[in-house]
């Protein structure tokens, strides 16, 4: 009885950190989003990681620790496409600023 307890007080513990990880990580890729769409014009709700969202879906589904798993890829690979549109963004503008200007 005792061990019953104990196994569900476990599973109650990796349920409750796999939802704060993944809270965590989505409140730092949403800081990023913001900071790039304030410091560089990137707007990220307009990338294309952002709107194909199915994985969500799905992760919804799953219980909270393999479902975290799901996100936490998901938020990793938004966070990766936002750095690469700020550095896009900042090449472009480089590439902009080296052309003689046209008369």
């Amino acid at each position: 009885m005792l061990r019953d307890e104990t196994d569900y007080v476990k599973e109650d513990i990796a349920d409750l950190r796999a939802r704060i990880m993944t809270a965590q990580m989505f409140s730092q890729v949403l800081l990023k989003g913001y900071s790039a769409l304030r410091s560089y014009g990137v707007d990220f709700m307009s990338l294309r990681e952002w709107k194909e969202n199915a994985i969500l879906d799905e992760a919804r589904k799953l219980k909270p620790v393999p479902g975290a798993e799901l996100i936490i890829a998901y938020l990793c690979r938004l966070e990766n496409a936002i750095s690469a549109a700020i550095r896009r963004k900042q090449l472009k503008t480089i590439v902009d600023n080296t052309r003689p200007p046209e008369s």
